[in-house]
């Protein structure tokens, strides 16, 4: 799934939701994710609120992997890159460093919610609440099946 997005200051880019490879690498980051999709997906939620490194390396994966090439409303077109030094950038590259925060925030958003990854989402996600246990019968040793069964003896026969 691709969506085109307007980003604040104007420019122009089209997104997508994490890849399986995105996901897989996120299980690599700092804290132990689940294995099941959803506990995972859950997990990375609640380490992107309490873990600025986890926040960072997915920040930059929805930036450099998620997202086309910027186009900018003056038509230039520069693709999102990573740690590459100002002086070795290309005139179509911009850094994750140069990008305005409100675009990197907007990019961000969009995959986020593509990927089913908001707070919302999250919430919907949950399972119901969990339902008052009633205790089982206590085991029978079948003494009231065979008393039934058997009439008794001092019944009057």
């Amino acid at each position: 799934m691709r969506k085109q997005i307007t980003l604040p200051s104007g420019a122009v880019c089209t997104v997508t939701k994490f890849s399986v490879r995105d996901l897989m690498e996120f299980r690599d980051l700092p804290g132990a994710f689940p294995a099941e999709d959803e506990k995972r997906k859950e997990a990375i939620r609640q380490a992107i609120e309490t873990k600025p490194e986890v926040t960072a390396r997915i920040f930059t994966i929805a930036l450099t992997r998620c997202c086309s090439p910027l186009t900018f409303p003056n038509g230039a077109r520069r693709r999102i890159v990573e740690d590459k030094d100002l002086d070795q950038l290309r005139d179509d590259e911009i850094t994750v460093a140069e990008l305005e925060n409100d675009d990197a925030i907007a990019i961000v958003t969009e995959v986020s919610k593509l990927s089913n990854m908001t707070k919302e989402a999250g919430r919907k996600a949950q399972t119901f609440p969990a339902q008052p246990q009633v205790a089982p019968p206590p085991p029978s040793d079948g003494a009231e099946v065979r008393s039934a069964a058997q009439p008794d003896p001092g019944a009057g026969h």
